[in-house]
């Protein structure tokens, strides 16, 4: 009897021997979930990078302030409980829909357009960011399964490929951005009149040419041009198929296991109603069991319990809430929540205060696309080489550049403020220079956005939607800084307050690395714990039905005599 209990499928079936994933589905779904985001961010990421150089006074930064406020709320209260209502696939098409209405705002960009634009676009944002964490983690994991590898072996490849894609997009949409201002521009140049000559000669520091305003047919194109290509996004996103989570393989494996020891029971039954007929039981006396002290006491007639999780109401809401708080009390999550934090303050800074206060000044409004390009670039380039290395060589490889590549930046760029005695603004740097400064922080940039998100992949694999909550929070929680110190502070001052915050997230993920968990844990120590529980487990049941069995056989053959 041991052999056919031996013989019996796995406790956790493996998703590619049992035909319930390949390989190629989540390769598909990785495709599309770039593709879609690429789409989303070619439109929004060149429209906040022009919004508070385009838009005159303090409505443009004020508007970026409220987005993130609002993106902040959506992250702690709403994002998670709404991406396990929706699924993280609908919550990624629902958070992407929002993009396209701020987009559609800067087609008239007043206070009563853009401020509702932007809070509802930072609420859509908590849950495109915690569904685009979840999504990416599951295609990810479920990849790994398909291939029998460990499950977080090839997060830092997946996370790469889809953060080089984001910087891709910023390209594409700088080029989009460039082509259609420059050609606004000359446009306004050849039929400029008298009336309106005053208006058209060189760009200020504060707006730009007239002709590059907001309402003019440059920036109308543009907007049009980036409605249409979001709108496109929704559809690629709702093409993204299902990819379940570690908490639906854990009820597929509870469900496998309750239907096992159901088959296990209809044979132990088949077999003893053999022995019964064989000896001749007379049908009104009884097989005794349970008589015996070694009597193994497992009722098989109990069901498992498939842990169905209950409706989503206001209680379960409150729990995931409550979940989010939780985590943010776990010492791994706060000792990396600064660096977090830096993530948002170092993106504000390249939306608010490198286009406007370095770049604008010395290249106008037509040349902000031509040099986050170079940004983006190196950026994108930057997340898929060290996403791959991070695999093979640790994560802390993320800090190390991060670090090396921001301070060189502050450092030269604080030098030029101090030397020149402006601490608004850079009025004069070489072209190249720029550009050479631009890539450096993109590779910076890369390092940051990729290293948050692969380890909490990796720390947080059973408990995505809560970890990528966290994240959001912290990140958008540096964008609302960044903005509102803005109208302020000098450029001096944010970017040594930047260093600060550089250095001492750094000295945390040390800190964390050394004392907590290790940054460079090997992706299958992990699983390979797991997997060796699991086998104790299979084990142990196999044992346990073995003796049920011995029991049950030896006992049919225990007839009491005849009264």
């Amino acid at each position: 009897m041991k052999g056919s209990v031996g013989e019996a499928t796995p406790l956790l079936v493996h998703p590619s021997s049992a035909g319930g994933l390949d390989a190629k589905k989540p390769i598909r779904d990785l495709i599309v979930i770039c593709l879609g985001f690429f789409l989303i961010f070619v439109a929004f990421s060149t429209t906040q990078n022009l919004v508070s150089s385009l838009i005159p006074g303090k409505l443009g930064t004020v508007t970026l302030a409220l987005l993130y406020v609002a993106f902040c709320f959506s992250s702690l209260f709403i994002s998670s409980s709404a991406t396990e209502l929706l699924t993280p696939k609908w919550a990624l098409v629902a958070g992407a829909s929002t993009y396209s209405l701020f987009i559609a705002a800067n087609l008239n960009p007043t206070a009563w357009t853009l401020i509702p634009a932007a809070v509802t676009s930072g609420v859509g944002a908590g849950l495109l960011w915690t569904g685009q964490g979840a999504y990416l983690s599951n295609v990810a994991a479920n990849y790994a399964r398909a291939m029998n590898q460990p499950k977080k072996s090839v997060l830092g490849l997946f996370n790469g490929i889809f953060f080089a894609s984001m910087q891709a997009c910023q390209v594409v949409g700088n080029v989009i951005g460039v082509v259609l201002l420059l050609t606004g521009e000359t446009s306004s140049v050849d039929g400029v009149t008298e009336e309106d000559e005053d208006t058209t000669e060189s760009p200020d520091p504060s707006g730009g040419t007239d002709e590059a305003s907001p309402g003019s047919p440059s920036t109308a194109l543009l907007f049009y041009t980036f409605l249409g290509i979001s709108i496109s996004a929704l559809f690629v996103l709702a093409a993204l198929g299902h990819q379940p989570g570690e908490r639906e393989w854990a009820r597929q494996a509870r469900q496998q296991r309750r239907e096992e020891q159901q088959q296990l029971q209809g044979k132990q039954r088949s077999a003893a109603h053999y022995d019964e007929s064989d000896i001749d039981v007379p049908k009104h006396k009884e097989i005794t069991l349970g008589d015996d002290d070694d009597d193994v006491g497992v009722d098989l007639d109990v069901d498992v319990d498939v842990d169905v999780e209950p409706p989503l109401s206001m209680r379960t809401v409150l729990g995931k809430v409550g979940k989010v708080f939780r985590l943010l009390t776990d010492p791994r999550m706060y000792l990396l929540s600064v660096s977090i934090l830096y993530l948002g303050l170092q993106a504000g800074f390249v939306a608010a205060d490198i286009t406007k206060s370095i770049i604008l000044p010395t290249q106008g409004l037509a040349g902000i696309p031509m040099v986050l390009i170079c940004f983006c670039v190196f950026d994108g380039l930057a997340c898929f080489v060290l996403g791959k290395l991070s695999d093979k060589l640790g994560k802390m490889i993320f800090i190390i550049v991060g670090v090396s590549v921001h301070l060189s930046f502050y450092a030269f760029f604080l030098y030029k403020c101090w030397s020149s005695g402006d601490h608004e603004s850079i009025k004069e740097i070489d072209t190249v220079v720029l550009y050479i400064a631009a890539g450096v922080f993109g590779i910076g940039d890369a390092c940051y956005n990729t290293f948050s998100a692969v380890i909490l992949g990796t720390f947080f694999l059973d408990n995505t939607e809560p970890a990528f909550s966290c994240r959001l929070i912290f990140n958008s929680l540096g964008f609302v800084i960044i903005f509102m110190l803005g109208p302020f502070v000098s450029l001096f001052i944010k970017m040594a307050f930047l260093t600060a915050v550089l250095l001492l997230g750094a000295f945390l993920v040390v800190l964390l690395h050394l004392t907590v968990a290790s940054v460079n844990a090997t992706p299958s120590d992990d699983d390979d714990a797991e997997n060796d529980d699991l086998e104790k487990k299979k084990k142990q049941q196999e044992l346990t039905a073995s003796k049920q069995n011995e029991s049950r056989n030896w006992r049919s053959t225990r007839v009491k005599p005849p009264l």
